[in-house]
Order: structure tokens, then C-alpha cells, then sequence
């Protein structure tokens, strides 16, 4: 809750003196209001927002990160910033279609799933393609990245070779053109789900460090304050699904083995819910991470110098 000016918190400073030093200064950069969203420009950093009261200082406080000066540079933030974009919505529009897919083989008939169906299988395909491109952004989004950082991250976009391949396979190969289709059980399929869900699990432990490296360039995320699914629980719920179709593939179809072929559907269901989501949660943290990626974090050194002569 925010306070009048008397009660608002201050800032820190090396000594009482720099602290009045600091106070008096004005501030030369641009500063949305936390209230009303005010451009506080101009202002003294003692004083208040002219639009809703609220004090400069506690706009300071939410507003300017204390790592920002800590945090690597992003060579190409713009680039960056839209391949974290591509690589995380793609993977999302991707597992989408192939949802839609296959519940398409429980409501559409058999006969006409072909031209029915046939644009999700290759929007399976162009979602995975654009999430590829995406991803190869990320092996290097910003400088003093380890170099073991690096190689994972290669290694992570090695890992679509075989998930786009196996796409293609069940997807296009068998739902659309294939003689199996969508109720095909075979051991060739299987072992397609395998090299999928294993292509996943690189793919996301693989970028899981950079990932991580650039959402801490973001303070709420950093502290915490919101929930999200990340790279190591998407990389569990797929291990979870593919349990469950070993399950099925080895002791579901066994004389007496009713018991083990429904616990490995519900494993296999479970997992690919809990993929989905965790797919949605690791897109909307990019969505939300975005304007950070393009721009680097408020500083209050930034913030207290002046304008150059002749500028806005």
C-alpha cells in the first residue's frame, strides 16, 4: 500500500549525506508512475506524482532493479526477443494441432479424415518448424553465457532433428498418407513416440540454463512473485508419458494385464495434459518477459542522469 511522502520508503544510500545528494537530484529519464502510469520526468526524487500523489520514491522502488547493472548485455535483444516468441508459441500451436488430431479420430469418420484433417498435421509440422528457428536464438542470447550453457543449448536444437522427423512420422507419414493411421498401436509407432518424447526431454533440458538466464533478467520473476511451469517439470511430465506408454506397449496387452494397460493410458493422458500445460506456462513467461528482453532494466544511475544537449 502506498503511503504519503513522509511515510514512503527510502532509498538506499552509503551515507547520509549521499542519501541527500541523491534526493535532491531530478530524474532525466523516462519513469511511468507504479500508480497511473505518469511519466515522472523532470521530477524531483523527493516529490510526488503531480496526476495521483503517489511518492517518487516508491515508484523508485518498484520500479528500478537493483541487478540491473549485474545482468549480462543481449547482443540482439529484438532477435532474441522474438525467437523466445517463436520458440515457445510454436511449440504451443504445435501441440494444439496434434490434440486436435487426435480427438479428430473419435468424432470424424475414418473415411474422411484425410482432407478433414490433413492442414493440422502440417500445422504440427509448421509450429515445430517455426519453435526450431526459434530455439536456435537461444544458444547464445546474451553475452558471458558458460560455455557449457552454450553447448546444452546447441545440443537442445540438435534434439528437433529427431522430433521433427518423428512428427512427420505419425503425423503426416501415418495419420494422413500411411496405411496405420490414427488407430495404429504398432511397434514402429512406438518406438516413433519414443524418439519424440526423448527429442523433448533434450529440447528442454538442453535450453532449460539459457532459459533460465534470461528470465532473471526480470525482477518480479526473479523474486519470485509469479507461478510458472518450468523447463525440468515440462521435461517430467513427458518422462510421465512416456512410462506409461511402455507400460502400455510391454504389459497392456498381456493375458489378466486390464489393470496395467488402463494405468499406463492414464499416465500417458496425465503426462500429455501436464505437457500442455507446462508448454502454455513457458510461452506466457516469455509473453510476459518480452519488454525486458528488448530493453535493458531501469537503473537509477540511468534514471538521474541528464538528457544530452538537443535531446527529447
Amino acid at each position: 500500500m502506498m503511503g504519503d511522502d513522509h511515510n514512503a520508503p527510502r532509498l538506499d544510500t552509503e551515507s547520509p549525506r549521499g542519501e541527500a545528494s541523491v534526493l535532491a537530484r531530478e530524474l532525466g529519464g523516462d519513469l511511468p508512475c507504479v500508480r497511473c502510469r505518469y511519466n515522472l520526468r523532470g521530477l524531483s526524487v523527493r516529490g510526488v506524482c503531480p496526476e495521483c500523489g503517489a511518492p517518487v520514491r516508491a515508484t523508485l522502488l518498484a520500479r528500478v532493479d537493483p541487478m540491473a547493472s549485474e545482468l549480462a548485455p543481449i547482443t540482439r535483444p529484438a532477435l532474441v526477443g522474438w525467437g523466445l516468441l517463436a520458440w515457445s508459441w510454436g511449440a504451443v500451436f504445435a501441440a494444439l494441432c496434434a490434440w486436435v488430431l487426435r480427438l479428430a479420430a473419435y468424432f470424424v469418420p475414418e473415411s474422411e479424415l484425410m482432407y478433414r484433417v490433413a492442414p493440422l498435421a502440417f500445422g504440427v509440422m509448421g509450429g515445430a518448424l517455426i519453435s526450431w528457428a526459434g530455439a536456435a536464438v537461444l544458444v547464445s542470447p546474451q553475452e558471458r553465457l558458460p560455455r557449457t550453457h552454450k553447448l546444452a543449448a546447441l545440443a537442445g536444437v540438435v534434439c528437433y532433428i529427431p522430433v521433427v522427423f518423428t512428427l512427420w512420422e505419425l503425423h503426416v507419414g501415418d495419420d494422413i498418407w500411411g496405411p496405420i493411421g490414427f488407430h495404429g498401436s504398432g511397434a514402429g509407432q512406438y518406438m516413433d513416440r519414443l524418439l519424440l518424447g526423448l527429442g523433448l526431454i533434450g529440447i528442454a533440458l538442453g535450453l532449460r540454463p539459457n532459459g533460465r538466464a534470461l528470465t532473471a533478467r526480470s525482477m518480479v520473476m526473479r523474486k519470485g512473485m509469479v507461478d510458472r511451469q518450468t523447463l525440468f517439470g515440462l521435461a517430467g511430465a513427458v518422462a510421465m508419458a512416456l512410462l506409461g506408454d511402455a507400460i502400455v506397449q510391454w504389459l497392456g496387452y498381456r493375458p489378466g494385464a486390464d489393470v496395467w494397460r488402463v494405468l499406463g493410458k492414464l499416465l500417458v493422458l496425465c503426462g500429455s495434459v501436464l505437457a500442455t500445460l507446462g508448454l502454455v506456462g513457458v510461452a506466457v513467461d516469455a509473453w510476459r518477459i518480452r519488454g525486458v528482453i528488448r530493453q535493458p532494466p531501469l537503473t537509477l544511475a540511468g534514471l538521474l542522469e541528464k538528457p544530452a544537449r538537443g535531446g527529447s
